[in-house]
């Protein structure tokens, strides 16, 4: 009886899994397929991991070199202005109504500096005196 069970045993499997020609064929490309999916699947990853830390420094490298020129822009147009402002006569020009004279100055301090677009003095409210 444990020969017979057997017998159809291995007679099930013959007929589930008969090995002709084009199984053969299906199953060698099956296997193939299934290391190809496996390989573009793992480099995929790896790709898309490195790619996005290549990217990250990158936009980090590009952030610095512009962050240190800004930085120093504004370094020297801080250190311009403030030259400009050492000697405090905005009080004594406002005291004494001539805004006039200190446009005709400020005119002259944007014809020297390229780097400053508009000067302009205001009062406590905000209100513009001389532009």
């Amino acid at each position: 009886m444990a020969s017979g069970f057997a017998g159809n045993s291995s007679g099930l499997i013959s007929r589930v899994f008969r090995w002709n020609v084009r199984n053969q064929i299906l199953s060698v490309g099956l296997a193939g397929l299934v290391v190809l999916v496996v390989a573009v699947v793992y480099f995929y990853s790896f790709a898309s991991d490195q790619l996005m830390t290549d990217s990250k420094n990158l936009i980090g490298a590009i952030n610095n070199q512009y962050a240190n020129s800004i930085s120093t822009t504004l370094a020297e147009r801080s250190n311009t202005f403030n030259g400009w402002i050492r000697d405090d006569v905005f009080g004594l020009s406002i005291e004494f109504a001539t805004t006039a004279e200190l446009g005709e100055q400020f005119n002259r301090w944007l014809d020297g500096d390229p780097g400053f677009a508009l000067l302009a003095l205001i009062d406590v409210h905000g209100t513009v005196l001389e532009a």
